[in-house]
């Protein structure tokens, strides 16, 4: 997200520059506009990040700093009284707080921590309906310096990646007869992989596979697991796939499994390949994204029997293809727009 709007951004309004905790997995290195200054802050520790932080500040001293991670946030929200110059903090959220807090073991410190300081950033910027009345009603964020965004989508980089054939796209042993889904995100508790695998044991009459691309820290769990169900030969693991949009326009739909979300970009570039999206509700966008398109289904619950029935509405319909004009809202150029907006028109300073 933030490659993207870095390329998009004005020139004739910002002078850029993109400074990263560490250095460590950066798979979207390569994408950094040539004429965006870069500066790895090399903080491999937490405790680390704070004088780095500070130092790169006051040595820069920027009239704005937009931060897009929450414990960055945080941070610059703390450390705002003490650097030198008055800086404009924008914070952007990326998860319906109430929901992710469900399994996180410092509820309280987190809790505490949102209530108190996220109130001294000067605008937070959500990603979704959802996501901004938890702000609001759960931890005081004024809604007069809040306000949702959508993730910027560029619809012709997706679209020109998913006819990439550089690599060998191998869905299922049997693709010519089975009906094939994908999946994508970060292994984690989040995602719902394990509520898909259950989903897919209960859909086990039907002539389907899943590839999952991705990797985390539950992924030989899951492996496990799709053994245990006996359906390991209809479930493939493909790994991180840094250009998986090509897998996902050869696919017949994509099933997200959400716990929760922020606002789901992989559903976005699903259908921007014109690949239809099974989804559970899972707070953060989904029915924002999904409700008025008839090729997409939404289960009725965040549960494996309620995704499993969708899967089974979905195949006996098997609506086709998305049509393109359905991810036009979310094209980059219009949403650059807003983030622009509100840092020349809210703040007055370009």
């Amino acid at each position: 997200m933030i490659v993207t709007l870095l390329k998009y951004l004005s020139r004739e309004r910002f002078d850029l520059a993109l400074g990263v905790v560490t250095m460590a997995d950066a798979v979207y290195f390569d994408d950094i506009p040539e004429d965006v200054e870069f500066i790895d802050l090399q903080a491999r520790r937490v405790r680390n990040v704070p004088p780095k932080l500070i130092g790169l500040v006051n040595s820069w001293q920027p009239d704005v700093i937009f931060s897009t991670l929450w414990h960055l946030n945080l941070l610059l929200a703390i450390l705002k009284p003490i650097f030198f110059s008055k800086i404009i903090v924008i914070g952007r959220e990326n998860k319906v707080v109430s929901e992710w807090l469900k399994y996180q073991d410092n509820k309280f410190i987190s809790k505490l921590a949102y209530r108190v300081f996220y109130k001294k950033l000067d605008y937070l910027v959500c990603q979704s309906q959802d996501m901004l009345k938890d702000m609001v009603d759960s931890y005081g964020i004024s809604s007069d310096k809040s306000s949702v965004i959508y993730n910027p989508l560029d619809i012709d980089k997706v679209r020109k990646l998913s006819g990439d054939r550089s690599e060998f796209i191998h869905l299922s042993p049997s693709e010519g007869n089975a009906i094939n889904f994908v999946s994508a995100g970060r292994i984690s508790v989040q995602k719902g992989f394990d509520i898909l695998l259950e989903a897919f044991f209960l859909c086990s009459d039907l002539p389907i596979t899943l590839s999952i691309l991705g990797e985390g820290i539950l992924k030989d769990q899951l492996q496990e697991k799709a053994s245990d169900y006996g359906i390991e030969d209809r479930i493939f693991f493909k790994g991180f796939k840094k250009n998986p949009y090509s897998w996902f326009a050869k696919a017949d739909a994509f099933i997200l499994s959400s716990r929760y979300e922020g606002f789901p970009n992989v559903v976005l570039e699903a259908l921007a390949c014109g690949t239809p999206v099974i989804a559970t509700p899972a707070p953060g966008g989904i029915h924002e994204i999904l409700d008025k398109i008839p090729q997409c289904e939404i289960a009725e619950a965040i549960s494996a029997p309620a995704l499993a029935r969708s899967i089974r509405n979905w195949v006996n319909r098997h609506p086709g293809r998305v049509p393109d004009e359905i991810v036009a809202p979310y094209a980059v150029e219009h949403v650059v727009r807003q983030y622009e907006d509100v840092i020349c028109r809210h703040f007055d300073i370009c």
